[in-house]
C-alpha cells in the first residue's frame, strides 16, 4: 500500500512540475514495452489473464472494435473491390461451392 501511495505522490508531483515534458508516441510505446518485459509486468499480465472479469471485459471491447472495423470496411469501395477480385478467383469459387453443398443451410 505504501508503494502505491509513493508512486501516486511521485506521479502527482511530476505532473505539477514547472518543466513541461512531452513524450512522443514512440517514447511512450518504448516505455510501456519495457515495463511489460519486467517481472512485475509479466506478473501483472499473468494475473490479469486469469481474472474472468478482465477477460470478459477484454473480449467485449474487442468485439465492439471488430464490429466498428467491419462497418468501416464494408463501406470502403477499395475494400469491396478487393473482395470482388478475391471471389472471382476460380479456386475460391470452387471452395465456396463445396462449402455450400456440404452445409445443411
Amino acid at each position: 500500500m505504501r508503494v502505491w501511495l509513493l508512486l501516486l505522490s511521485i506521479l502527482i508531483l511530476g505532473a505539477c512540475s514547472p518543466f513541461e515534458q512531452k513524450s512522443t508516441y514512440d517514447e511512450t510505446k518504448k516505455m510501456v514495452i519495457d515495463v511489460q518485459k519486467t517481472e512485475d509486468g509479466k506478473a501483472f499480465w499473468e494475473h490479469s489473464m486469469q481474472d474472468p472479469k478482465f477477460m470478459d471485459s477484454m473480449a467485449k471491447s474487442m468485439t465492439a472494435q471488430q464490429k466498428e472495423l467491419m462497418k468501416q470496411l464494408m463501406t470502403d469501395p477499395a475494400y469491396m473491390k478487393e473482395w470482388e477480385e478475391f471471389w472471382k478467383q476460380p479456386t475460391q469459387q470452387q471452395e465456396l461451392e463445396k462449402l455450400l453443398k456440404s452445409s445443411s443451410l
